[in-house]
């Protein structure tokens, strides 16, 4: 029986942008209870970066149109102190996509259902307003519950914060 601190909750193919050349590589992911390891391939048994989720305080899921006409869905996971701020910076092909890596993220960053995903009508889209607006538009938490559950108060997860447990709930009962 797999723990729920051993779950792979999700894992996939994404494109991420490199800190130094700025260029888009795929990577595989792997997002677990903890953590998000990348992988340089599906076949690689070494992470070559870990970020811990209780780093994380602010997710921005973005979509932007390049000089080409396409949309591009972005994520950005902004981690660390304040006087340290890191970035990670993922790409999907849709805006499904993106909201099936963006909300188990955002549930599993927190136990207590305080969301990291910015709005712009929250202080935490406040800190990063300046640098990021120009990049595409915002999508919130609701709008991405809505894209893939049509009905987003009727869906989610519960977490236990004393035993570990954790139940699914959708609106289909």
């Amino acid at each position: 029986l797999e723990s729920p601190q051993n779950k792979t909750y999700k894992s996939g193919s994404l494109k991420k942008q490199g800190r130094k050349t700025k260029a888009l590589n795929r990577h595989w992911v792997v997002l677990d209870h903890h953590q998000i390891l990348i992988y340089k391939s599906e076949k690689s048994e070494t992470p070559k970066r870990t970020l811990s989720l209780s780093e994380i305080t602010s997710i921005l899921p973005l979509s932007n149109t390049n000089k080409d006409g396409a949309i591009t869905y972005t994520f950005i996971l902004c981690h660390g102190p304040k006087e340290d701020k890191k970035k990670e910076i993922f790409c999907t092909d849709t805006l499904e996509e993106m909201a099936q890596w963006v909300l188990p993220i955002d549930g599993l960053c927190r136990f207590n259902f305080d969301s990291v995903i910015a709005n712009p009508l929250t202080a935490k889209w406040e800190e990063n307003r300046d640098a990021e607006l120009e990049k595409g538009k915002l999508y919130g938490k609701q709008q991405l519950l809505s894209l893939l559950y049509k009905q987003p108060n009727q869906c989610g997860i519960i977490k236990s914060s004393f035993d570990e447990q954790e139940w699914s709930y959708t609106n289909s009962g």
